[in-house]
């Protein structure tokens, strides 16, 4: 593998390693997450989106 293929971090984890005893595994980098998508949203009100 490339150096670059190696330090990639996506979707807050690492590529998945294998260790001298055959086993595999993944780091996570959990300040790496993108933290846009666990912001909670204004929901608008039933009223508004009902229609008649």
């Amino acid at each position: 593998m490339t150096p670059d293929e190696l330090y990639a971090i996506k979707d807050g984890m690492s590529i998945v390693l294998r260790t001298a005893d055959r086993e595999y595994g993944r780091i996570f980098f959990y300040k790496f997450v993108n933290k846009r998508s666990q912001v909670n949203k204004i929901v608008p009100s039933a009223a508004s989106l009902i229609t008649v």
